[in-house]
């Protein structure tokens, strides 16, 4: 069982898929680009931008808070979201320490790319 690369379409493709049936439910931030300007009104300010001088790290951070509907709290939901992603019935047991342990930097650096470019340049 081998992992996508998170650089393909297809994984693209099923990152936006499930990232917005993990969103459905919430009628305010169910896209990602709605989910980004919901960043920038609640946790973009110029404290934590200073505190954080990385857009990926300030987004990684607000998506530990759980913001939304952003349910990937618990361990079996981050591997299930993962193989989900890839195409697996299972995470491989030798990427399950990586995945959980970096499920919020990886989320927030796909949320950038598939957001759009106008309203992650507002980000900075």
């Amino acid at each position: 069982m081998k992992l996508l690369k998170t650089n393909t379409k297809q994984y693209k493709s099923n990152f936006n898929k499930y990232f917005t049936l993990m969103m459905q439910n919430n009628e305010y931030c169910n896209t990602i680009d709605k989910l980004l300007l919901c960043f920038d009104s609640e946790y973009n300010y110029d404290n934590n931008k200073k505190r954080y001088p990385n857009l990926q790290d300030r987004l990684s951070e607000y998506l530990q808070g759980l913001p939304y509907g952003f349910d990937l709290c618990y361990n079996w939901q981050i591997l299930d979201f993962a193989a989900q992603v890839h195409e697996l019935p299972k995470v491989p047991e030798n990427k399950e320490k990586i995945i959980l342990k970096n499920i919020y930097s990886h989320c927030a650096m796909m949320i950038l790319r598939l957001g759009d470019d106008y309203i992650i340049k507002d980000l900075y």
